[in-house]
């Protein structure tokens, strides 16, 4: 056995154990009565299963892109499209396929050829609904995929890979930061909204997470406004219209 296939078998040993990780999460919120209704989180022990659930699976699709990257795929070809994850609309909109990407081998998630099952945190992990979202908002506790410019970190502006999963609870937003060594997201500063692109839904040059190379400049950096976040790969932050988010760097640039 070569070395470089030595590497990639590693590198997909370490996307099960993730994967698996995330999974036994789940599990075990599920025996504790993860089925209840919006306002799902009562205590401070679910809401660490709930943020132990979230870090994992963040986790696991980091390494799932960098097992991708390890075999020869390019940032521009990965493809983060679902036919799970949704945005919200009526009907929903599912996350658009990476028109580079022409077959499995650079696709993230398993409904749509790639490798790892989707895992959704509505409602179990959110916020009871407080405002009616339009359809330029994510749906809650579906994790979604944009180009940031993440505050000291990378050199390009708007070109690192970020997930996301908006509207989450406030108890579950606190316990992910306690997790992670990060302040309370409650008492820092709100963060704006710091997405490039519409995240996946639109096949538009310039509105995918794939689009590296178009600036846009009316975002401002993850990290400006709440500067405890800065330079950080994952935690959880306030932003404007979308409550709670956790965000999670995939790819630096």
């Amino acid at each position: 056995m070569t070395p470089s296939n030595k590497k990639f078998q590693s590198g997909n040993v370490m996307v099960i154990i993730l994967i698996g990780i995330a999974l036994f999460a789940a599990l075990a919120y599920a025996i504790k009565g993860g089925s209840a209704p919006s306002s799902a989180v009562r205590t401070t022990a679910e809401a660490n299963i709930l943020a132990d659930k979230i870090i994992a699976y963040g986790n696991a699709v980091e390494a799932t892109v960098a097992d991708l990257m390890g075999q020869g795929v390019q940032v521009h070809q990965i493809d983060f499209g679902s036919t799970v994850f949704k945005r919200w609309t009526s009907p929903t909109i599912n996350w658009t396929s990476n028109a580079n990407c022409a077959s499995n081998t650079c696709r993230v998630f398993k409904s749509v050829g790639g490798t790892l099952p989707e895992v959704v945190f509505y409602p179990d992990a959110t916020a009871p609904y407080t405002v009616s979202y339009s359809t330029d908002r994510l749906f809650p506790g579906h994790p979604a995929f944009c180009r940031v410019d993440v505050a000291k970190m990378g050199g390009a502006s708007s070109n690192d890979i970020v997930m996301k999963i908006a509207a989450l609870s406030t108890e579950v937003c606190e316990a992910i930061n306690s997790k992670l060594g990060l302040p309370s997201a409650a008492t820092s500063a709100q963060e704006s909204y710091f997405s490039k692109g519409k995240e996946a839904h639109n096949a538009g040059v310039g509105d995918n997470y794939w689009s590296l190379d178009v600036p846009d400049a009316s975002m401002s950096p993850l990290g400006d406004e709440n500067t405890a976040i800065a330079g950080k790969t994952k935690g959880c932050v306030r932003i404007a219209n979308l409550g709670n988010v956790y965000f999670h760097v995939m790819v630096t640039r």
